[in-house]
């Protein structure tokens, strides 16, 4: 007899989805081994000197309770593509709200925490604010449903990420500092500008990784991997959009709004047959076009004035 996990117990479920997917994984894992890196010299000349010594402060404090500390998701992404980061994220393997409380008295910060997540945000007198959560693995009990917690390792824990591109991970302990962490080949898959999610049950999991999967593919001007945008046609096909409540629905459009150049964001939820999730008489053409772009100059104005 043999363990049966819970990814089987989804994979059961989704029985139709998975007929014509039957791998977890959505590339060879034979071939994406774990490479390590330094980019010490990089997080130096990308983060300001005020969070790059915070930053170094939280890996001395995760090593002093035999912690590890590791800067993750979009901040290590951006990074890498030399952009602009607005939000640092930090995973800690071992106790995320604990290393945030002992941080937040020793250095004269707020501390905000969420026991059911293990996560927590500082924040600090001049509004910086740093994400701290626990290495987590997070599970689904059923299709578009809120996620179950329980903790883990860091790979685990970069593992319930969305995209390749998002999971990379920056050592911040002393021993190591600057090292960097790709267990998912996503160096290879920035460099082809190509937007991979890491299991086959990722659209199914959790659906609104299709909205962000297009967002990034229009700001970053990636391309969704072959194999991701058949996983998106048939979730899409499959109707899991409809098992999204209103507010996460109205949350992802919210963000999609807030994209610089939105337009291109909705012509592609078009090419995907997505819009008609959120009206069945909604279409995307010239007209809609025109009405977005002159609704984009009305808030450019707006927030001018205002």
């Amino acid at each position: 007899m043999g363990a049966i996990t819970r990814t089987d117990l989804l994979r059961i479920m989704q029985s139709n989805f998975l007929k014509d997917h039957p791998y977890l994984y959505a590339f060879d894992r034979d071939t994406r081994l774990t490479r390590k890196k330094s980019v010490a010299k990089l997080m130096k000349e990308r983060l300001d000197k005020r969070t790059l010594e915070t930053l170094q402060i939280i890996g001395k404090k995760a090593e002093d309770l035999h912690y590890n500390a590791y800067l993750v998701g979009g901040t290590v992404r951006d990074i890498i593509l030399r952009r602009e980061t607005l939000d640092i994220d930090v995973v800690i393997e071992g106790d995320g709200i604990e290393l945030a409380k002992q941080f937040a008295v020793d250095y004269s910060c707020k501390v905000k925490s969420h026991e059911r997540f293990g996560t927590a945000t500082l924040i600090f007198p001049d509004n910086l604010r740093i994400d701290i959560a626990t290495a987590r693995l997070e599970y689904y009990k059923s299709p578009a449903a809120l996620p179950t917690v329980e903790l883990s390792s860091i790979k685990l824990d970069l593992y319930r990420r969305d995209f390749t591109m998002n999971t990379l991970a920056i050592r911040l302990n002393p021993t190591g500092f600057g090292e960097l962490i790709d267990s998912f080949g996503a160096q290879k898959d920035i460099k082809e500008k190509t937007i991979r999610v890491i299991h086959n049950l990722s659209f199914v999991e959790d659906p609104t990784r299709i909205f962000r999967a297009i967002r990034f593919e229009q700001r970053f001007g990636f391309q969704i991997g072959k194999h991701t945008a058949n996983l998106i046609n048939n979730a899409v096909r499959m109707n899991f959009l409809d098992q999204l409540d209103g507010y996460r629905f109205f949350s992802e459009l919210k963000l999609i709004f807030q994209e610089e150049d939105p337009v291109p964001v909705i012509k592609r939820l078009a090419e995907f047959d997505i819009l008609r999730f959120i009206h069945p008489k909604i279409k995307f053409n010239e007209k809609m076009k025109k009405h977005l772009q002159n609704i984009k100059g009305i808030i450019s104005w707006f927030n001018l004035l205002y």
